[in-house]
C-alpha cells in the first residue's frame, strides 16, 4: 500500500522476501567515509544466493572475453540487475571496466550494452529500459545490427540476460562517394541540435573509403564565419562565437543507419579540439543576461581580465575574472579576485565557496568527450581561442 507504483514483482519481494539486500546497499561498504560517521548496514542473514546472483558475474564474464577497458550501459534498472549491481563487482574485483547507465537518445561512448528480457523494474524508473528493449527488440533494426549479440543467459526470474557489443557491420548498399556525401548532409543536421545562425560553414574529412563503409573517420575539420552555439535542442541560452575551427578525431557513426535514413548517428568521439575561436564582448554579455539572475550584469573585457559588476538588489557585487590553463582534466581554469560586495570586500573562504558552486570547469572534467582548447586569451573587447598564441591546453 505504501509503494503502488511497484510492479507484483517488487511487491512481493518486499512483503515475502525482505532480507534479501541489494549491491546497492552492499557497495557503499566499498567506500571511504569519516571514521566518526561509519556506514550502518542493518541486515539479516540468508541464505547466499538471496545476495549474490550468479548472472551478473556470467555477463561480467561475457564481456571481458569480448574487450577489455570498456564502457558498458547496464540498461534494466531491476532491483538485483542494475548498475549498481556491476559496479560493485568492478569495484570487488578490480575490473578494468566502467559501468553506465542506460543512454537517452543515442548510445555515445557505449561500448557494451547489457539487457534483460521481462521487467526491467519499477514503473517509476522503467521507461528508459524498457523504451531501449523495445529498440532492440526489433522496433530499431540499426540498433540491433550496430550491436550485435555476443552471449545470452539465464536469469533466476526466468528471463534472459543479454550481451551486446558495438560492431556495426560494414555498409555495402550504397557507393562510398554517395555515404561521403551522406555524411556531410548528416553531419549539418546533426549540428542543428547545438547551433543556430550559422554562417560560412564549411565541413571536411580524412578517411578512406573502406574505413567510411565502417563508420569510422579519422578526423573532421568543422569551419563557421559566426554562429550561435550551446544546447539548442534544449531551448539553453546560446552564445554567439565567430572565426570558429574544431577538429574531431576519432569520428565513430552508425554506417546502415546513415546508409538507409540519411541520418548521422554519432556513436563515439576520441576527442575534440577548438583550435580557433572568438568572442565579441557585447555577445558574450548577451549570453550573461540570457542566465537566471544576471539580466542586469555589466561586464568589460580587457587586456588579460575580465571585469564584472552584479547589482544584488542593493549593493552590488564587482570582481576581476582571469583565464588560468586548465588542470585535473579541464580544459582551462577561471581564477576570482577582488570580489567586493558594495565595496567592502569579502573573505576568501566565501569567495571559494561561491566560485565551486559557479564556476563551470568542474563540470567540464566530465564531459564525455577529452575536449583540448588553444590557448584562451582575454583581450580588450573580446575573448579569443588560438590565434597568436595557438599552443594546445587542456
Amino acid at each position: 500500500e505504501r509503494y503502488p507504483y511497484f510492479r507484483p514483482t517488487n511487491t512481493r519481494e518486499r512483503t515475502q522476501d525482505p532480507s534479501r539486500v541489494s549491491f546497492a546497499a552492499l557497495e557503499l561498504g566499498l567506500r571511504e567515509r569519516d571514521p566518526d560517521r561509519p556506514h550502518v548496514l542493518h541486515m539479516m542473514h540468508s541464505a547466499p544466493d538471496a545476495v549474490v546472483s550468479p548472472s551478473s558475474s556470467e555477463q561480467v564474464g561475457a564481456v571481458l572475453r569480448e574487450c577489455t577497458d570498456a564502457r558498458v550501459a547496464v540498461v534494466p534498472n531491476d532491483n538485483y540487475f542494475s548498475v549498481s549491481n556491476f559496479r560493485y563487482e568492478a569495484l570487488r574485483d578490480g575490473l578494468p571496466l566502467r559501468f553506465l547507465r542506460p543512454w537517452d537518445v543515442t548510445p555515445f561512448g557505449v561500448d557494451v550494452a547489457i539487457l534483460k528480457t521481462g521487467d526491467q523494474g519499477p514503473d517509476a524508473a522503467s521507461a528508459k529500459p524498457d523504451r531501449i528493449m523495445r529498440a532492440f527488440e526489433g522496433g530499431d533494426p540499426w540498433l540491433a545490427s550496430a550491436f550485435p549479440l555476443v552471449a545470452e543467459v539465464p536469469l533466476p526470474d526466468g528471463s534472459r540476460g543479454m550481451v551486446r557489443v558495438r560492431r556495426p557491420p560494414a555498409v555495402d548498399t550504397v557507393g562510398a562517394d554517395v555515404l561521403a556525401a551522406r555524411l556531410v548532409t548528416g553531419a549539418e543536421a546533426f549540428l542543428e541540435d547545438f547551433t543556430r545562425e550559422a554562417r560560412g560553414v564549411t565541413i571536411r574529412r580524412e578517411s578512406s573509403a573502406e574505413s567510411l563503409r565502417r563508420g569510422e573517420v579519422a578526423r573532421v575539420e568543422i569551419e563557421a564565419e559566426s554562429a550561435l552555439v550551446g544546447e539548442a535542442a534544449r531551448g539553453r541560452p546560446l552564445l554567439r562565437v565567430r572565426d570558429l575551427r574544431v577538429v574531431a578525431r576519432g569520428l565513430r557513426f552508425n554506417p546502415g543507419r546513415l546508409a538507409g535514413t540519411g541520418r548521422l548517428e554519432v556513436l563515439d568521439l576520441e576527442g575534440l579540439s577548438i583550435e580557433r575561436l572568438r568572442v565579441e564582448e557585447a555577445d558574450l554579455l548577451d549570453f550573461v543576461h540570457a542566465q537566471k539572475g544576471l539580466r542586469r550584469a555589466t561586464l568589460t573585457l580587457e587586456d588579460g581580465v575580465a571585469r564584472a559588476r552584479v547589482p544584488l538588489g542593493g549593493p552590488a557585487m564587482t570582481a576581476r575574472v582571469r583565464l588560468l590553463p586548465g588542470r585535473d582534466g579541464a580544459p582551462f581554469a577561471l581564477a576570482v579576485e577582488g570580489v567586493r560586495v558594495g565595496g567592502l570586500p569579502l573573505p576568501a573562504l566565501l569567495v571559494d565557496w561561491m566560485l565551486r558552486h559557479l564556476d563551470p570547469t568542474p563540470r567540464l572534467r566530465r564531459l564525455p568527450v577529452a575536449v583540448t582548447l588553444a590557448t584562451p586569451r582575454i583581450l580588450p573587447g573580446r575573448l579569443e581561442i588560438g590565434g597568436e598564441a595557438g599552443a594546445a591546453t587542456r
